[in-house]
């Protein structure tokens, strides 16, 4: 059930995407990130009823400070996918997310294993496939940048939500998204963006947020039922970014490039696995 419910939320990862992008490409990323996470917390609140939820005080402060990290994760993303196509970007956040809470876990007394330090290895020699074949398409610099910024705020995103104990359900995913509303909002008012998009771009930031929000419950609840098959198939959302990018976006994608993506995925779950 955590396998399934992990390949669920990469699912739910690439449906994000189909809206997402377009609404980056019309409000830019800090509006599309922000408008995002507040569907997404609406999303996870009504996910309480419909998900057996223990409220918690303790659990509920981890979902916020996990929120902190969300909100850089989403808008390095969608900043990142302005600049340089999918197939650069998503394998990067892709390594960031898996290899920081497994060395977050390493620091709390985890014993390391030759086959996750050698899934590391393998999926950093993947990420130089990626990058070095990237196309002449859009800037490689700034999106590995805002990759490597999005992978930092996703890993302390999930090396945090690593505490939370069974059954709280969705109220950490309800938390998390919209202590990253607010942070997003803070930073759009302050730079005098749209914190929410104009009202004929609302549809996109609202099936985002539901296919965002539904990825956070998904997510925790696969966490529950079985922690290592979840975050393995969690882990494979860049071949649905990718594909997404590729014939919605028209992201080019090299033949190296997936040969990379594919030692990336490889290495992740060599990491995971370990």
């Amino acid at each position: 059930m955590g396998a399934f419910l992990g390949a669920l939320a990469a699912l739910g990862i690439a449906l994000t995407d189909i809206p997402g992008r377009r609404l980056n490409v019309r409000a830019g990323p800090i509006t599309t990130s922000a408008t995002i996470q507040f569907w997404g917390g609406v999303c996870a609140l009504l996910g309480l009823l419909f998900v057996g939820s223990t409220f918690r005080g303790d659990e509920l402060v981890l979902g916020l400070l996990s929120g902190i990290g969300m909100a850089v994760g989403l808008g390095g993303y969608y900043a990142g996918l302005l600049r340089a196509s999918s197939a650069v970007v998503a394998p990067i956040v892709a390594v960031l997310n898996a290899v920081l809470p497994y060395i977050y876990a390493l620091i709390r007394g985890s014993s390391p294993s030759a086959v996750a330090v050698g899934g590391a290895a393998v999926s950093f020699v993947g990420l130089a496939i990626v990058t070095a074949s990237g196309s002449l398409e859009g800037d490689i610099r700034a999106g590995v940048r805002w990759a490597l910024i999005s992978g930092v705020g996703y890993g302390v995103a999930i090396s945090v939500l690593v505490d939370v104990g069974d059954g709280a359900g969705a109220w950490p995913g309800a938390s998390q998204r919209l202590s990253a509303f607010i942070v997003i909002a803070a930073l759009a008012l302050h730079r005098r963006a749209r914190p929410l998009p104009e009202r004929r771009e609302t549809h996109l930031g609202v099936f985002a947020g539901v296919f965002a929000g539904a990825t956070s419950v998904l997510y925790l609840l696969a966490l529950e039922a079985d922690p290592s098959s979840a975050v393995v198939t969690a882990s494979l959302f860049p071949i649905g970014s990718v594909a997404v990018g590729r014939f919605t976006q028209g992201d080019l994608v090299t033949r190296a490039q997936v040969i990379g993506i594919g030692v990336v995925l490889f290495g992740v779950i060599g990491v995971i696995a370990g």
